[in-house]
């Protein structure tokens, strides 16, 4: 009797052992905060974390996120965006893909080109993109309470599905430098708003690999001028404001750089955040567009922004007054300031030294 009853029971149980989901991608870089909603609930994204299908990710002010897909296919979402991996499988070693770009500025590069039964396709709620091999930048943002969708093609080929506009003209081809605002098409009714940028503009923007477009219209509906836009960006990085982590292109705005600005000092144990990636430590402060130089005394540091200065933030007095202390334990940090990727307002980061590396402390 017991011989018949455990072969029944093993089948039994086997019935109920759940299939492990297979990530799709991970996180390669995450600069600021980001979070994921999967299946209802929302969590934090971390550097390295895993990204599934039906994953929302959202990403706050003043942050950048990159996410490695498992076809090498490389997504990039700027500040204050939501993007949907809707579909993603690949069954009989065909990719069936459908991204949705919810709000927000992306950057994107499929380095795999589809092939004969593939699909892969980029969305939002004006228009939709087929891809083959490509590599491209969307915005989805509002304008007089309408979402409006901008697109500018740097590699590769795309098919426009714009049938929602409502224009004769429901799908057409975009190729290498085009570029148009949804709105605009419906507004013109054909396709004589698309733009081509300059062949120096489009290898300038290949180059800087973490920019993001410009939005293409401003919040009264009128259209912008993208290549004086970026004429005036690349001018402002060929004067030396271009060098550092990453580059960003903000909303209305040129092209913003990563660069560091550094202070030495002891520290203490708060605001961990953000230590990958460490840039060396500097003494003085590099040019910005964004920020006034950071003023380094054995007193005293203070922030200038805009004309306007302020006391020591909280943690940095602390560790003024923590120094001994922290220089018994060995530890010992620096400040810094950069400006994120797609964002204009300079963010503050810490990373941490051993006391012996400092020439001297705050």
């Amino acid at each position: 009797m017991f011989r018949l009853i455990l072969p029944i029971t093993l089948a039994f149980t086997l019935c109920f052992i759940p299939l492990v989901q297979a990530s799709i991608g991970t996180v390669a870089l995450l600069k600021g905060q980001a979070e994921v909603e999967r299946k209802g609930v929302k969590g934090q994204l971390h550097q390295n974390d895993e990204i599934f299908e039906l994953d929302v990710v959202h990403t706050a002010p003043s942050s950048f996120i990159k996410m490695a897909m498992s076809d090498d296919t490389i997504i990039q979402l700027g500040p204050d965006a939501s993007f949907k991996f809707a579909q993603h499988s690949d069954e009989g070693g065909l990719r069936q893909e459908v991204f949705e770009l919810i709000k927000g500025k992306l950057r994107t590069a499929v380095h795999k080109k589809a092939k004969d039964g593939e699909s892969i396709k980029f969305g939002t709620t004006s228009v939709a993109l087929g891809v083959r091999g490509t590599e491209f930048m969307a915005n989805a943002y509002m304008v007089k309470g309408k979402m409006t969708t901008d697109v500018l093609l740097l590699k590769g080929k795309i098919a426009a599905d714009a049938s929602q506009l409502g224009t004769a003209v429901k799908t057409f081809d975009v190729t290498e430098g085009q570029y148009f605002n949804t709105t605009q098409i419906a507004q013109d009714g054909g396709l004589q708003s698309v733009k081509t940028l300059s062949g120096e503009a489009v290898q300038k923007m290949l180059e800087n690999g973490e920019a993001f477009l410009p939005d293409l219209m401003d919040a009264k509906g009128v259209l912008q001028d993208l290549g004086a836009s970026l004429s005036s960006a690349f001018g402002q990085m060929g004067a030396g404001v271009g060098a550092g982590i990453g580059a960003g292109i903000g909303a209305g705005a040129g092209l913003l750089a990563g660069a560091a600005v550094g202070v030495l000092g002891a520290g203490s144990d708060k605001d961990e955040s953000d230590k990958k990636d460490s840039p060396p430590p500097q003494m003085e402060a590099q040019p910005q567009t964004q920020a006034a130089p950071v003023v380094v005394t054995k007193e005293i540091v203070t922030i200038v922004y805009k004309d306007k200065e302020g006391p020591d933030p909280v943690d940095i007095r602390e560790a003024k007054e923590q120094r001994k202390r922290m220089h018994k334990e060995n530890r010992c940090y620096y400040w810094f300031y950069k400006v994120i990727p797609g964002s204009f307002t300079p963010e503050r980061f810490r990373r941490e030294r051993d006391c012996d590396e400092y020439e001297f402390d705050l």
